[in-house]
């Protein structure tokens, strides 16, 4: 098993953000069944667009479809089996070493927007502090992990305001665990990347990045939309 550990900074103070990047004191979690009788303050903020953590630095193109037309995606059910798959190993693994807890669906909250997720595990380590587990399944290890896992997984450790936390990545024959320290300036350009994002959304050209059409789940779509 091979092990990477990289420092970057210090964790966030708190778990929400306001409009201008700075931490605030505040989580919400609103819940209620009568929608005529909601508050104003409460429309709106049901009214905010939801980017999840994992599309981070995906295909902004993908990214407006899936929240235009999420019922006409196309999901390989093969690729769904085997991130269950890598969970289920992932959880036996962290079992040996670690208290486990499910993660639960966290946000961050923007002027226009809100940055929606869940980690899939948080952890208790031996030394009674908490990390927080991003698990990839792979048919093979990369030399490096992909650099929208380490801002996925960075988005949760903002959303959780935990320090640490890593990334285990899950082949046929190995697991290999990477470490990372929460980053300040990777979360800024992550908070960047959204907004980017949802000005081209507003604009109706989100920008396509060609790399990914190969395995897209909207690829039936895209190519006769534009």
């Amino acid at each position: 098993m091979l092990e990477t550990r990289v420092q970057i900074s210090a964790a966030p103070s708190v778990l929400l953000v306001d409009d201008h990047s700075a931490f605030s004191t505040t989580f919400c979690n609103f819940h209620t069944t009568h929608n005529n009788h909601i508050p104003t303050f409460i429309r709106e903020f049901m009214s905010l667009v939801n980017f999840y953590a994992s599309w981070i630095f995906r295909c902004p193109r993908w990214i407006y479809l899936k929240l235009r037309y999420p019922e006409k995606e196309i999901i390989d059910e093969n690729i769904k089996k085997m991130g269950d798959f890598g969970e289920r190993i992932a959880k036996e693994f962290l079992s040996r070493k670690y208290r486990i807890f499910h993660g639960k669906r966290r946000f961050l909250e923007f002027d226009e927007f809100r940055i929606v997720g869940k980690a899939d595990f948080k952890v208790l380590t031996p030394q009674n502090s908490f990390e927080i587990v991003e698990v990839k399944r792979v048919k093979r290890l990369r030399r490096f992990p992909m650099a929208r896992w380490i801002a996925q997984l960075n988005l949760y450790m903002a959303m959780e305001s935990i320090s640490s936390g890593f990334i285990l990545e899950v082949s046929d024959d190995r697991i290999r665990k990477g470490n990372w320290r929460f980053s300040k300036n990777l979360f800024k350009k992550s908070v960047q990347y959204y907004r980017d994002v949802k000005e081209m959304m507003d604009n109706g050209d989100p920008m396509m990045k060609r790399s990914e059409c190969w395995n897209c789940s909207y690829k039936h779509l895209c190519e006769g939309m534009w």
